[in-house]
């Protein structure tokens, strides 16, 4: 394991990498990579969000430590968490740890290559999923779809606030 800045990046396998450190719920982007393909993603991300609590930022979902989180200024449905990186990646799963990892939470993650044109990742919109899971991500098989962009919107039922996002 390697920390760079804010970000954490974990060799998965011998073919695959993750980033924890998008958002501060956690989440765990997997990708097909070779030792070389390793990224330094603190120097070619921006994590920012709809809103935030003072001394939640967008930041502190992608520094790789679960007792840090981002958090929405209130609990109204609606709030985003987004990530861009400098340029596009593969993506196949996604891990994802909310503030309390033993609820449910109903939310949407979107990717999207141009930043404005999303595709659903995951859709937990009608039926909430755990507050930390690590999941296949749909539409991702070989060859993969590159995104630039990854976007959480929190959907209510809890107060938006993540721990990790990888």
């Amino acid at each position: 394991m390697s920390v760079w800045g804010s970000v954490r990046i974990i060799r998965a396998t011998a073919w695959a990498w993750s980033f924890a450190a998008l958002l501060q719920g956690q989440a765990v982007l997997v990708a097909p990579a070779a030792a070389a393909d390793l990224v330094d993603f603190a120097s070619v991300a921006l994590a920012t969000s709809s809103a935030e609590q003072p001394e939640r930022s967008p930041r502190e979902a992608v520094d790789g430590d679960e007792k840090t989180r981002w958090a929405g200024d209130n609990a109204q449905p609606g709030h985003w968490l987004q990530l861009e990186l400098s340029e596009p990646r593969p993506v196949s799963a996604c891990r994802l740890v909310w503030e309390f990892p033993n609820r449910t939470y109903l939310y949407k993650l979107e990717g999207s290559t141009d930043g404005k044109n999303w595709q659903t990742l995951v859709d937990a919109s009608q039926k909430a999923r755990p507050g930390r899971e690590e999941l296949p991500l749909p539409g991702t098989e070989l060859p993969r779809t590159q995104f630039r962009w990854f976007r959480l919107t929190h959907l209510g039922n809890h107060w938006p606030s993540v721990r990790e996002l990888r």
